[in-house]
């Protein structure tokens, strides 16, 4: 039983990696969850220099928090959903992965004959009569693409230039009137992409200033 210990520092020669020390924390009772021990790990290892340590007993402490019950919906969302793709806050930076990921998918939207190619230009005149793209008209670029998509409050002219068509791309299912394309599923993960964006992005600027701890 850990709780309510109290230590400054770890002496030389005891076990001062992360690993041993959530197994060291594993011995702990399980009736309940106790996060007194998991910070004051963490200040000791901060206090003797083991930064990267002290930082995943951190996350380890929100990773055994959230399989508690009896969490909020917000709590819910924070813990399960969007709290694990930054480390709860302790790396804020892993939620640019979504990035990569959006410009894969998008990346794959523009693979194929001209008649599947699921992103398209959002203005009408867009093109020339002979289907070529206008040269005023901004070339898509996927990788810009997720980034205007994903990051709020900026504009680098392709997320308002450039959307997918949801009458295009091959067709998944069709029964009468209902006809599922890759063009409708793309539109699904760009709302995705945005909310999680949205919400990650917001996450971000929090964890950089330390404001998001339980």
């Amino acid at each position: 039983m850990l709780d309510g210990l109290r230590c400054a520092e770890i002496a030389d020669g005891s076990p001062q990696d992360a690993e041993s020390r959530k197994d060291w924390l594993a011995l702990q009772p399980e009736d309940r969850f106790h996060p007194q021990p998991y910070e004051q790990l963490a200040k000791a290892l901060r206090t003797s220099g083991k930064i990267a340590a002290a930082t995943e007993i951190l996350v380890e402490k929100e990773r055994q928090y959230a399989r508690e019950s009896g969490h909020s919906i917000i709590q819910f969302f924070w813990y399960r959903v969007f709290g694990p793709s930054i480390d709860y806050g302790y790396r804020p930076w892993k939620a640019l992965w979504l990035i990569l990921v959006g410009t894969v998918v998008f990346g794959l939207a523009t693979i194929g004959d001209a008649d599947v190619q699921v992103m398209t230009p959002t203005k009408k005149d867009a093109y020339h009569k002979d289907n070529s793209l206008r040269p005023e008209h901004p070339q898509l670029n996927v990788l810009v693409y997720s980034i205007d998509a994903f990051v709020p409050l900026i504009d680098l002219h392709q997320a308002k230039n450039w959307h997918p068509s949801g009458n295009r791309g091959y067709t998944l299912c069709e029964k009468g009137p209902f006809v599922l394309r890759t063009g409708n599923l793309l539109r699904l993960y760009l709302w995705l992409h945005t909310i999680a964006g949205w919400t990650l992005t917001t996450l971000f600027v929090v964890g950089l200033t330390g404001i998001v701890r339980r």
